[in-house]
């Protein structure tokens, strides 16, 4: 069949990102996803017949996911956790049923391909059962061992994703399970089969998660050398913090403070919401992460990202890319959502609105960054978007926008040097207008700058820019006279970008912020906490906004 090897071509690790990515529509986020301290792991038909290279049923795609499936045996019995293992097999005159029409062949128990192979990673003293139709449910006692040994998840690898694992995932939802699927450390006969079982099982009935996702989930509730910590404990601290057990969402009860349809909703994917919507997927928390533009905020326009620790360094989207591929091995997907307006529908209920529908919340978490300031010359609102622009990826992306065109930029700190070294490197000719007689920026930046060719002329003040033909002309302050450019870069600084929030609903002391002519957001509802740019006033960094998020995800979830 062709495709079989369809995981070679990429690598799983490439492979498993396109698979997440391509799932996030059919995934449900706001379902209970288990407890790691009640879970069982389910090695499915891990056998010669489908592993060795002799037989005519080798699946290549098998090899592959091999050493996931071994890491997640290693991790759930570390952590004392039950893991079975089943092998298809028929006795000497056991009817195979319609599988046996289907096929027009059997594994027969005792031959050299119905035992397990050695990437099954089981050992003498595992359970093994014995089946002889797709569902492992199906004539064995799996359902009784794990009802016994107090079993109410099931974590499911191994093949075929589209026969035995689709069909005993279905069968393990209808019996009251919480489902758990390893994408990368399953495998089918090509990409097609197995990502289209992956497709249905993430819509109707199990959580399709990465196998790095799953280890993390059963490490979080396991203490080594102690056992399973008793259920809502956590390792050093009295309350839910970075080490709490996944929790549940409470029954809602329609007229309560529990009527709502989601415990959290995080407002912009940039550096910060996505950290704290990452802390929040490892909790089990029900949560929405929300962006009216494009993930990764302003980070996306950084030229060159040089300290984020453990990065080395790289470009703001590149950057960006990895944050998003990390949030989307733990389920976390940005929804294209623009919000207007926080309210207090009641005690205890927030109400998120915007373009879609309205979203009641218990907790809403702002990282919605900032905005760029104006500049305040002359004809700077009518040329905004026509020539005009304060974001550097804006600019370029500009129709008519091409290499080798005159750029003024306007503004001498950080951002206004980082972002000209992105224009020098797609080979614009850049020039910075500065109002000072000395950049205000890092020296690194300014060097860097000049090195790539920025022009610099410090003490002039832009006073008015007009359309001139398809140019834009400057005209310049204190009589020095005109500059002819095609585009204009306005980067003077940014400021908060909020959507309408009344000033009782707050976050905690440390997350006040000052916005321009309003006091500090302040009040006594502890229910909207903001993060990261936001409230971080000139602290305008990757990292920082990052551990703010997650800073300010554990004091949410604490007071949740």
């Amino acid at each position: 069949m062709p495709g079989m090897d369809y995981i070679a071509p990429q690598g799983l690790s490439e492979k498993t990102r396109q698979w997440i990515h391509l799932l996030a529509p059919y995934s449900h986020r706001l379902r209970p996803i288990g407890h790691p301290l009640r879970s069982a792991l389910l090695v499915l038909d891990m056998q010669h017949f489908f592993l060795n290279r002799k037989s005519r049923a080798f699946l290549p795609a098998a090899s592959h996911i091999a050493p996931t499936v071994g890491l997640l045996v290693r991790a759930f019995k570390q952590s004392g956790s039950p893991v079975l293992f089943t092998r298809h097999a028929l006795a000497p005159g056991e009817s195979p049923g319609r599988m046996g029409d289907w096929w027009g062949e059997t594994i027969a128990d005792g031959s050299q391909w119905a035992d397990l192979h050695p990437w099954a990673h089981a050992t003498s003293q595992d359970t093994v059962l014995r089946k002889t139709r797709y569902s492992a449910f199906r004539g064995t006692a799996l359902e009784e061992l794990l009802v016994a040994g107090g079993v109410d998840t099931l974590v499911l690898c191994g093949v075929m994703t589209h026969l035995c694992c689709e069909t005993s995932a279905r069968d393990a939802f209808q019996m009251g399970f919480h489902v758990l699927v390893a994408a990368d450390a399953t495998a089918s006969q090509n990409e097609d089969l197995h990502l289209s079982a992956l497709r249905s099982m993430a819509h109707g009935f199990a959580q399709v998660k990465t196998s790095r996702w799953l280890v993390e989930w059963k490490r979080d509730a396991w203490t080594p050398g102690h056992g399973p910590r008793a259920m809502g404990a956590t390792a050093g601290s009295s309350g839910p913090g970075e080490d709490s057990p996944a929790r549940t969402k409470k029954p809602a009860v329609p007229g309560t403070e529990n009527d709502t349809d989601v415990d959290v909703v995080v407002v912009g994917a940039g550096p910060a919401g996505l950290a704290a919507s990452i802390q929040l997927a490892r909790t089990g928390l029900s949560f929405r992460l929300l962006e009216a533009t494009t993930a990764g905020g302003l980070l996306r326009q950084a030229h060159l990202v040089e300290n984020y620790p453990g990065m080395e360094p790289m470009s703001g989207p590149r950057l960006v890319e990895k944050m998003l591929t990390h949030a989307r091995e733990l389920g976390v997907h940005p929804e294209s959502w623009r919000v207007d307006s926080v309210s207090l529908l009641r005690q205890g209920v927030l109400l998120i609105s915007g373009d879609r529908t309205p979203i009641r919340t218990r907790a809403v978490l702002l990282s919605t960054g900032t905005q760029p300031r104006k500049a305040g010359f002359t004809g700077e609102d009518e040329l905004h978007g026509r020539g005009l622009f304060y974001h550097v990826r804006t600019l370029l992306a500009a129709p008519g926008s091409a290499p080798g065109d005159r750029v003024a930029v306007i503004g001498a700190g950080d951002a206004a040097f980082d972002q000209a070294c992105t224009l020098l490197q797609m080979e614009r000719r850049v020039t910075m207008l500065m109002r000072g007689s000395r950049p205000v920026a890092m020296g690194l930046l300014v060097e860097r700058a000049k090195r790539m060719g920025l022009q610099l002329e410090p003490g002039l003040s832009l006073k008015e820019a007009a359309p001139v033909g398809s140019a834009i002309l400057l005209h310049l302050d204190g009589g020095h006279g005109s500059l002819e450019v095609d585009q204009v870069l306005v980067s003077v600084g940014r400021i908060p970008a909020l959507p309408g929030l009344p000033d009782r609903l707050c976050s905690h002391p440390p997350n006040r912020i000052q916005s321009q002519g309003k006091p500090p957001i302040h009040g006594a509802v502890p229910c909207v906490h903001l993060a990261g740019d936001v409230k971080q006033g000139y602290l305008r960094q990757a990292a920082i906004a990052a551990g703010d998020g997650l800073a300010t995800a554990m004091r949410l979830i604490a007071n949740l």
